[in-house]
């Protein structure tokens, strides 16, 4: 499903190493809640620039064993 977060805080770009593959994570902050969303690593650069910045985020959130997984979309 897609959904939007309006008026995100971009507040961070982890890198997180699991066994030996390389994630990248966003993480926002909007209405009270930080959410911690996938990237590609492409896209680091561009979201790094925008650390401290307002925008919305277009993403995807699925949903398995009572936790949401969030993923920008495509």
């Amino acid at each position: 499903m897609k959904v939007t977060i309006e008026k995100a805080l971009i507040c961070d770009v982890l890198k997180v190493d699991y066994e030996n593959n390389t994630y990248y994570k966003l993480i926002v902050y909007s209405q009270g809640a930080l959410y911690r969303i996938s990237i590609d690593a492409e896209s680091v650069k561009n979201w790094t620039a925008g650390i401290g910045e307002t925008t919305d985020v277009t993403c995807t959130m699925s949903i398995y064993d009572g936790k949401s997984k969030f993923k920008i979309a495509e």
